[in-house]
């Protein structure tokens, strides 16, 4: 629904979404049927659960702030929303019972996928480096080229350092305060307009540069060649990636099991679904 607008969808599309959430709520009651039925193996840890609070806490400003949210979802407080971190603990607690057996990889598995993929699973060529950045977005190109030349050639004079260029003058708010410092880079995470040039310059030699997003200072702080990973080292990497890809097959399965088993408890009147107004949102769904 992300982009969408409630209002503006067909009403085949509604329905549908209307559909899904159901069967996720027939699922969900279906499973926690089945931990009440199977209480005394699952058993949720308590600083898992104070850690999964914390976790949901620290979204949040302040107190006043979370107990907003927890009102515009329909829940009470404190008390109901630890009730609800629990249950979902306890449910992925009894779907990992139900899938760990079926979703293990065999060595051969592994091997097989790093032969297929040994190039993907290199590591990239990377460039260390940082910049002093200025946007030309909606601004007078002439006028932000010359502040980018003026505070060069300081830089180049050694009239002011990098440090403290980026944090006079430096428009990208998540490194003026660390110098300029970017961390490492590569060509998948990086637009190409400003890493192919990276590729070119030699560590420790600024150069003032220009993107479609604006100008930069660019320093390029130390390069690394691509690097291929052996099989041991990724293995584990490998074994997650082949456990992830057959656990949504194998949870549909486990899913329409739980309905197939319990079909004669399932009771969907659909006369009251279609009787229900055209702009009653499911439950996952915001205008």
């Amino acid at each position: 629904m992300q982009g969408l607008n409630w209002d503006s969808l067909a009403k085949g599309v509604r329905d549908l979404y209307r559909k899904t959430a159901l069967q996720d709520l027939i699922d969900h009651q279906i499973i926690r049927t089945k931990i009440k039925a199977n209480s005394t193996n699952i058993a949720v840890d308590d600083k898992l659960l104070e850690q999964r609070w914390k976790e949901f806490t620290e979204r949040f400003a302040n107190a006043d702030d979370m107990q907003k949210t927890l009102s515009l979802h329909g829940i009470s407080g404190e008390a109901e929303m630890r009730l609800r971190i629990k249950a979902s603990l306890e449910q992925d607690q009894y779907i990992a019972r139900q899938l760990d057996p079926l979703i293990q990889v065999s060595e051969q598995e592994i091997v097989d996928f790093y032969q297929n993929h040994q190039k993907k699973l290199a590591i990239p060529e990377r460039v260390h480096c940082r910049h002093i950045f200025w946007a030309s977005v909606e601004k007078d190109p002439a006028k932000v080229k010359t502040d980018a030349e003026s505070a060069f050639a300081a830089l180049s004079s050694k009239q002011s350092t990098f440090e403290q260029l980026a944090a006079a003058h430096s428009e990208d708010e998540n490194s003026k305060t660390r110098g300029g410092d970017l961390g490492w880079l590569h060509a998948a995470r990086t637009p190409a307009d400003f890493f192919i040039p990276l590729l070119a310059l030699e560590p420790q030699q600024p150069t003032l540069m220009q993107t479609k997003l604006g100008w930069h200072i660019v320093e390029v702080l130390e390069k690394r060649p691509a690097q291929e990973r052996s099989l041991d080292e990724t293995r584990e990497e490998i074994r997650h990636t082949l456990a992830d890809l057959k656990r949504k097959p194998e949870l549909d399965r486990l899913r329409q099991a739980l309905r197939r088993d319990h079909k004669d408890y399932i009771h969907i009147y659909q006369s009251v679904i279609d009787a229900m107004p055209w702009n009653t949102l499911p439950p996952f769904v915001k205008r």
